[in-house]
């Protein structure tokens, strides 16, 4: 027998998981339990027949080969369970700590269990009811508040348009979904009601309330759903007196009360925003007493699990660029096309604020060709926030002023310090935008060696007397957060880091070397000593040669495929020009926010979801070799790409057709150094992308099959000597090298063209077209004609065909090459042709090539044999009248000394 479970007291994702885990598995009973909600209860009268659940009290009375538990990893009944018994668990909940470790679990933290199951059911292609379809509807929309919860993902919005492709029809969701109170229900709401008490904490509204439900047999959760809509609060929790023991239900309005982790204190869980729990009761205990213990528990733990409220500080870009009301509307329409932002603030000549100039307004007065000032075409007014202020404040303030744009003023009201966006605030009220503070001072402290702590400590104490913030961004976040090893950093200032490194030069020493137009500075610290400060440890262990410091700047593109000019800027906007949103992530370094994490665009949600995704949707044209990144990225950390980002990839790869050879090169030379470069580059040839960048480039799985031969061939001491720069080169090169050298000479010439290669590398890709092409019929000829043409291949070559050749007689023979037959040489050579008396010409090499040969061949192997060869080319050469007699002057006569 096999058994599909799920909890009691059952929603409509717990019976719809029911019903689509008995569609996939049709050898399995469904059970369903006793206790379902009401609207449940309702669904499954109407549509009894449609569904072959049976009730568990039904079953046969023997133990389960096999039980799939889903929607939950509890299991109630434990009748059911032999000692062979099969334990699987499919659930969107957070797992508890008390499985069992021969469970086969599958967690995902998806708003509905329904979703996961839903994606088995499309790769199976199993066709629904309209009946199933609408029971799986009800399931996803129940559990996330019609996809409206934080926790709904993207997965259950692609489950939910299946099941309407499937026939589910929406009209039927709203009798189910919202079923009126029964008497007793109402009863108990009113009890609730009369005892309700609000707490503020931490800016969040929460009821709570206490109520005798011993003579209610209706289900609760109605009511606390019913006494959430009518009360409005940020939180309610609803503590029950029962027949069973205390039952608390807890629902929220937003995510900065998470009541499922509040419900694991008290035997229960769930989701964010709707949870449930069960306190049992000692013989012992008094139901008053355990009450009043209970409800003062709630209250004193509830600060912990309340995130403070956003404020303006958090989502705001700092220091952002106003107009002057003077400026013209073409000059302002300079700005804006610099700048692309949608709103500027627009200030008097004393610098306060009169106004919102937009984009539009800008459209709309050069489409009638007006050339006025911008103070007679901008939204007049001065709305504004400060950084103290919250959110909510924000959505006030644009529903007010109409205003896409709120400018954010010091706590005096003068001097603008930031502006929020729409999009900042849709972000922010979504749960796209940090919302608590998340410190990573331990984490960071631990991969930091000391000297590298006292490098950013001394950073920070210059940055804090300029007033800089000071963050360690990017690659070393992401990494240090994905608990991998972290390796070189760079640190940003927001500020002046040119400034900061001259006076940490002039007081620790060391060489600055900056560029003040990029605001980027290198301090050399390699010559510190040890123990001078700032290193007090007395050890320069792990020391760098050199610190970058860079200004937080933001980036412009005039065309695509340019390189960027920079300015000075915020972090925030430093962060935003980054290529995807893993490497947007900082840590603060100064003073008492030391490990405090920014995630202004959503990086750590993508690290959590293992995705690849860029910042906006023009990213790719900015910068085309973010494509090639995304894959490396992608292939490195066994991530996928995020699917609008992979499909603005799939519509931008023309644009690697006007980047620049060398960048592309760059790009592919990073490819060879990850871990597995075939993976890379295999990827790049399935989305098209090595088409773009050359019609003739492609990559095949031989070139797999080349690159791991070459990666896997030692270096030994013949090719070292032949070569000390060797391994160094083809650590560099030989991937490329071993790609390109097996295409043909023209398509080589034509990617030597598009690459700009360096000379050595161009010679070793052609040398190695040679090899392919030409030696396997030298190596059928002499043996001297196969030498000869060998040494005219760089040893880069040699080497790359050595390694991707499955020949032994080629193995053979390049060993003996490397170690024999290219240092034999005649004992004759140039200058003793010279002084036989013979006037210097071309007749020397032939002579030396024809004696080399025929060492090489072995025709010769005594110096008199060889000089009776020597002797008999002359004579051929005299008759042939390569050599005349006549112009010979002297000469040593016959005889050569060995």
């Amino acid at each position: 027998m096999k058994l599909i479970f799920t909890h009691e007291h059952a929603d409509f994702d717990a019976i719809a998981s029911l019903a689509a885990a008995q569609l996939i598995y049709p050898d399995y009973i469904a059970a369903r339990p006793i206790h379902v909600n009401r609207n449940v209860a309702v669904f499954l009268k109407e549509y009894r027949n449609e569904f072959p659940f049976q009730l568990i009290r039904q079953l046969p009375n023997e133990k389960a080969a096999r039980i799939l538990l889903v929607d939950t990893h509890r299991l109630f009944s434990q009748g059911f369970v032999g000692a062979d018994t099969e334990i699987s668990v499919v659930d969107h909940h957070l797992p508890g700590t008390s499985l069992s470790p021969d469970w086969d679990c599958r967690f995902e933290a998806l708003g509905a269990c329904t979703s996961i199951l839903i994606r088995e059911l499309r790769r199976r292609e199993i066709k629904l009811r309209q009946e199933a379809a609408n029971l799986l509807l009800l399931g996803i929309y129940e559990d996330t508040g019609n996809l409206t919860y934080g926790s709904t993902t993207v997965e259950d919005m692609r489950a939910a348009t299946w099941l309407v492709e499937q026939g589910a029809d929406l009209n039927v969701l709203q009798r189910y979904l919202r079923q009126p109170l029964t008497e007793n229900q109402l009863v108990l709401a009113d009890r609730c009601l009369a005892s309700a008490e609000t707490l503020r904490i931490a800016g969040e509204e929460i009821v709570l309330a206490t109520a005798d439900a011993t003579d209610i047999h209706d289900e609760y959760s109605t009511v606390a759903h019913y006494l959430r809509d009518m009360m409005n609060p940020d939180a309610i929790f609803i503590l029950l007196r029962t027949r069973v023991g205390l039952r608390m239900i807890g629902r929220a309005t937003n995510d900065r009360i998470n009541v499922g982790q509040v419900m694991k204190n008290f035997h229960g869980g769930g989701h964010a925003r709707a949870a449930a729990g069960l306190i049992a009761l000692d013989e012992s205990e008094t139901t008053d007493a355990k009450m009043a213990e209970v409800r003062e528990r709630l209250v004193s733990i509830l600060p912990a699990y309340v995130s403070p409220p956003l404020t303006v500080a958090s989502i705001q870009s700092a220091n952002p660029l106003t107009l002057q009301s003077g400026l013209t509307v073409q000059e302002a329409s300079a700005i804006v096309q610099r700048y692309g932002y949608e709103g500027f603030p627009v200030v008097d000549q004393d610098g306060r604020l009169v106004g919102l100039l937009n984009r539009r307004q800008l459209d709309h007065a050069r489409a009638f060709q007006l050339n006025k000032p911008i103070s007679e075409i901008m939204d007049i007014g001065d709305y504004s926030v400060t950084a103290d202020d919250m959110v909510e404040t924000v959505r006030e303030m644009m529903s007010l002023s109409g205003w896409g744009q709120i400018p954010v003023r010091d706590a005096d009201g003068g001097k603008i310090t930031g502006i929020v966006t729409r999009t900042d605030l849709i972000q922010a009220l979504r749960g796209g935008l940090q919302c608590e503070r998340r410190n990573y001072r331990e984490k960071l402290a631990a991969a930091l060696s000391p000297v590298a702590r006292a490098l950013i400590d001394a950073v920070s104490e210059i940055a804090r007397q300029f007033r800089y913030p000071v963050y360690i961004v990017g690659g070393f976040v992401r990494d240090l957060l994905l608990g991998l090893p972290v390796k070189d950093f760079d640190i940003v200032i927001e500020g002046d880091a040119v400034a900061v490194a001259r006076r940490l030069a002039g007081r620790y020493g060391g060489v600055i070397r900056s560029h003040p137009q990029f605001g980027t500075a290198k301090w050399e610290v390699g010559s510190l000593k040890p123990g001078a400060a700032p290193f007090s440890a007395g050890t320069n262990e792990g020391l760098p040669d050199s610190l970058d410091l860079i200004s937080a700047r933001t980036e412009f593109y005039d065309y695509p495929t340019a390189l960027p000019t920079v300015e000075r800027s915020s972090i925030k906007l430093d962060l935003h020009r980054r290529d995807f949103t893993i490497n947007t992530l900082a840590l603060r370094l100064d003073g008492e926010a030391f490990g405090d994490l920014l995630d202004f665009w959503g990086g750590m949600n993508d690290l959590t979801q293992r995705q690849i995704r860029t910042l906006h949707s023009l990213s790719f044209t900015d910068d085309p070799t973010r494509m090639i990144r995304a894959i490396r990225f992608e292939q490195r950390f066994a991530f996928t790409i995020e699917a609008n980002t992979l499909e603005r990839l799939r519509l931008s790869g023309s644009l690697l057709k006007q980047v620049s050879g060398q960048r592309i090169r760059h790009e592919f030379q990073l490819l060879f150094k990850e871990s597995d470069p075939p993976a890379c580059f295999a990827r790049l040839e399935a989305l098209g992308l090595l088409k773009n960048v050359h019609p003739d480039l492609h990559w095949t799985t031989q070139d797999t099959a080349d690159y791991r031969r070459l990666v896997a061939f030692p270096f030994d001491s013949a090719w070292i000597e032949a070569d000390a720069e060797l391994p160094d080169f083809l650590a560099s090169w030989g991937g490329l090298i071993s790609w390109l050298g097996t295409e043909r000479r023209t398509t080589i010439e034509a990617l030597c063209d598009r690459f700009q290669f360096p000379a050595r590398v161009a010679a070793a890709i052609r040398g190695l077209e040679s090899l392919f092409s030409g030696f396997a019929a030298k190596l059928k000829s002499r043996r001297s004609e196969a030498v000869f043409f060998l040494e005219k291949v760089p040893f880069a070559s040699l080497f790359c065909y050595d390694a991707m050749s499955d020949d032994a007689a080629i193995h053979a023979f390049l060993r003996d090459y490397l170690c024999g037959w290219r240092h034999r040489r005649p004992a004759t050579d140039g200058a003793f042709l010279k002084k036989m008396g013979y006037p210097p010409g071309a007749w020397m090499r032939e002579v030396l090539d024809r004696l080399r040969a025929a060492r090489i061949d072995g025709e010769i192997e005594r110096d008199e044999e060889e000089a009776a060869l020597r002797m008999r080319l002359i004579s051929e050469l005299e008759r042939e009248g390569a050599l005349d007699r006549t112009e010979r002057k002297g000469g040593t006569g016959e005889r050569m000394v060995g």
